[in-house]
């Protein structure tokens, strides 16, 4: 084989391999360039689960913690918490900087850190939900509902 040969089987196969992309990319809006799937976060369960209460008013941390664990709860870098009010329908601001953001499967959040943005009602029944921050993606479906107490005597 001749050197000459030899270029012309490398140019077609390129030529072939690069139609053999166009081909394959041609129902691709995006042209071909790969742009990563955001995978929505699933809730699976709240920590403590009713009848145990999260205390806003608790000495101790460890009262105070809601733990929220599930799958790719991380997701999007910049995600935010957002609850809503079982009893009214209405839903709080966003939380992000009160969020310890750890881990894909498990998160958690001191609810002394976001109280003061909570109705003050002895008791409230709250879901909680991961909503995309800046990032595309849709928010993760309501928990089930957890209560947020007081303190022990509400």
């Amino acid at each position: 084989m001749t050197y000459r040969t030899l270029l012309v089987v490398i140019v077609a196969l390129g030529a072939l391999v690069s139609a053999f992309y166009v081909v394959m990319h041609a129902d691709d809006p995006s042209g071909g360039t790969a742009h990563a799937q955001v995978s929505t976060p699933m809730i699976a369960l709240i920590d403590p689960e009713p009848p145990f209460c999260v205390l806003r008013n608790s000495t101790r941390a460890s009262d105070r913690i809601l733990t929220i664990t599930g799958h790719d709860l991380t997701a999007y870098g910049d995600g935010t918490l957002q609850f809503l009010n079982v009893t009214t329908g209405l839903e709080s601001i966003s939380f992000d900087r009160e969020v310890s953001w750890q881990d894909p499967r498990r998160i958690w959040i001191d609810m002394a850190l976001v109280a003061q943005h909570l109705p003050s009602d002895g008791r409230l029944r709250l879901r909680v939900r991961i909503a995309p921050g800046a990032s595309p993606g849709s928010a993760s479906a309501w928990s089930e509902e957890f209560i947020l107490a007081r303190d022990l005597a509400s």
